[in-house]
């Protein structure tokens, strides 16, 4: 049975505290009655009950546990449980506040829980549209929130053009998988988050690039990026959004051009990669990628990257008398 979070609440309520938020059953109808004839609008009045802010996160890697943190940082009062294939993070997460529990010992489970952010990368994953099911079933439903993190690959464009969130999609087997699941969110009440491609200064394509001699792509190939801690960020922002999201998707990346080079190249900038050495990228033809238009996500889920680029990113990783240079 859920752990009471009634004295939190209502402490933060006669405190007048922005967190504070209380629902009764008029305030209820009263959001329904808003939600059905406003669309995307703010809800103003949203007031929050004992666990409306719980969390299952299924999936907690490295985007989860920074969702973990962040979620923790904005709602300390907050239950927040998170699923893991195996126990290698546990210790960390409950570190981090969390109750933890492996994927098997979740299929045990029936309990519902009022908010849910999937991000279980796709790889390797046989029964990933049923995985995602099931964590729906976990969602209590609206108000709350369901964020499935996808992926900004699932476009078709490839020769430069500007994607958003109404471009269309790829068809190829690896994008039909994440199509799939976008459509079972959605058509469940849940909001998709298309990610760019997530980096960290250990993780990310630079990581991979820098390994190799040579790379079978186009140097000035266009690669759209967002740092995991902004991801998470974002996964926040749709948790806490008071705009009726549900159905919604949104296109998550820091919108700052640079090509595989210029990653590379960036990337030197670091006291990590600061001995590397650029790869020779083979390529002169063939797709040129994509650019991210990110409108949406700064409007409705009042998004912005603290990491404002990948070079930023990298500057600020820089060794410490480049930094002061």
């Amino acid at each position: 049975m859920a752990r009471s979070r009634v004295a939190p609440c209502l402490l933060l309520l006669l405190t007048s505290l922005p967190a504070a938020r209380a629902f009764s059953a008029a305030g209820l109808g009263q959001l329904d009655a808003r939600r059905t004839g406003a669309g995307l609008a703010a809800n103003p009045v949203r007031m929050c009950a004992a666990g409306d802010r719980d969390l299952l996160i299924v999936g907690a890697g490295t985007l989860g546990s920074l969702i973990v943190k962040q979620h923790r940082a904005a709602f300390p009062t907050a239950r927040i449980v998170a699923e893991t294939r195996s126990t290698t993070r546990h210790d960390a997460l409950r570190a981090d506040g969390a109750e933890t529990r492996t994927s098997e010992e979740a299929a045990l489970s029936a309990e519902t829980m009022a908010n849910v952010v999937f991000c279980v990368a796709p790889g390797g994953n046989d029964d990933y549209v049923a995985n995602v099911r099931r964590a729906l079933a976990l969602w209590k439903g609206a108000p709350g929130k369901f964020v499935f993190t996808s992926s900004g690959g699932i476009f078709a464009e490839q020769d430069g053009g500007v994607v958003d969130e109404t471009s269309a999609l790829s068809s190829a087997p690896r994008s039909q998988k994440l199509v799939d699941c976008e459509k079972a969110v959605t058509d469940g009440g849940g909001t998709v988050l298309r990610l760019a491609g997530l980096y960290n200064l250990d993780r990310g394509a630079h990581s991979y690039w820098l390994s190799q001699g040579k790379v079978d792509a186009r140097p000035d190939g266009l690669i759209g990026l967002v740092s995991y801690e902004d991801s998470a960020g974002a996964a926040l922002a749709a948790l806490k959004c008071e705009a009726d999201i549900g159905g919604e998707v949104f296109l998550i990346c820091d919108g700052v051009e640079q090509t595989r080079l210029d990653i590379c190249t960036s990337a030197l900038k670091t006291e990590k990669f600061k001995d590397g050495k650029i790869p020779e990228f083979t390529k002169t033809e063939g797709p040129i990628g994509k650019r991210y238009g990110v409108k949406k996500a700064t409007e409705v889920l009042k998004w912005v990257p603290t990491h404002k680029s990948w070079d930023a990113f990298c500057l600020a990783h820089a060794p410490a008398t480049a930094a002061k240079a």
